[in-house]
């Protein structure tokens, strides 16, 4: 009998670590590091403590956020529907009497978040603000799919994606080593939050019949595909004008500003394809949604190697 309960507790552990998505958290990761060379390569000192704190606060808030969007989406998302990025995990909706204890890994998640934040403030002399910034991070995130204000539910839900993508990831890996924000951070976090926009409407794609029926108010549902996808890719390449700028006017450092900019030419580009292939269907709107994600993950490595070996220190 005690092998068969070690059997079911490792298996419900399993079903757990799935519904957490951790696959996402790499893209999370790469974005708070750029965040964190840029602090670095504008004159901020190493801090390899200050770093990896600062993602504890980081990373289990963007995992709480993962877990609270699959506990609340858990009536709406369709398994056979779902895909690497899009859908939800599925295991809520195959596993229901699991829905508590995901809730409580994003409540649980949420709570290491903020107390490591109060920590910071309270024995490594940072200022009160980040735990304004923290709480306003897991506020927007949770407030996505959670009610009563459910975002996606009120065509607010590519704003939120956009402040996570482009300021809350990015801006974390800066606050933590600069102990604090400054406007030196919005030539990176104004260009980041555009490709946010192409982040959510090539992760809605697929969810366009779903969503339609479960009254979710995105991009895709109000426009249409072709549409969406449109704006998303205007949006990408809005982020490498925003980059293109900074290096022009000079911004330090001017170095990454160029090479971000060519490397955002990747996902405008595979934007464009989808465009021309169209997501009528929902193996044309898979196909395009992973291409668009694999351009931005190398648009995210891009980055963090040009701050790590073409920015002089």
């Amino acid at each position: 009998q005690q092998p068969a309960m070690v059997s079911d507790t490792l298996r419900t552990a399993r079903l757990l670590i799935r519904t957490g998505r951790f696959n996402f958290l790499a893209a999370g990761f790469l974005l708070y590091l750029t965040g964190a060379l840029y602090a670095i390569r504008t004159g901020t000192p190493v801090s390899l403590f200050s770093f990896l704190a600062g993602y504890l606060v980081c990373g289990s808030a963007h995992l709480s956020v993962s877990y609270s969007n699959d506990y609340f989406d858990r009536h709406t998302d369709d398994p056979s529907r779902r895909t690497a990025f899009s859908g939800g995990s599925g295991i809520l909706v195959e596993h229901p009497g699991l829905a508590p204890a995901a809730l409580a890994c994003a409540v649980l998640l949420t709570i290491v978040s903020l107390t490591t934040t109060v920590l910071f403030i309270t024995l490594w002399d940072y200022p009160p603000f980040v735990l304004l910034f923290v709480g306003a991070g897991l506020f927007f995130g949770w407030a996505y799919s959670a009610p009563p204000l459910r975002f996606v539910d009120r065509g607010l839900g590519e704003l939120s994606t956009m402040a996570a993508f482009g300021f809350f990831l990015p801006c974390s890996g800066y606050l933590f080593l600069a102990k604090g924000l400054d406007l030196s951070v919005l030539p990176l976090a104004i260009p980041l939050l555009f490709l946010g926009l192409f982040f959510i409407v090539s992760v809605e794609l697929p969810d366009a019949g779903t969503d339609l029926h479960t009254g979710k108010q995105t991009l895709v549902v109000r426009f249409g595909p072709r549409a969406a996808l449109a704006v998303g890719t205007a949006a990408a390449f809005l982020t490498g004008a925003g980059f293109l700028a900074a290096a022009l006017l000079g911004f330090p450092p001017v170095p990454f500003f160029t090479a971000a900019a060519a490397a955002s030419v990747i996902p405008v580009l595979m934007g464009i394809a989808g465009i021309m292939q169209g997501a009528g269907n929902f193996k044309a709107a898979e196909s395009i949604t992973g291409r668009n994600i694999a351009s931005l993950v190398v648009f995210c490595l891009a980055s963090a190697a040009a701050l790590l070996l073409i920015v002089p220190g």
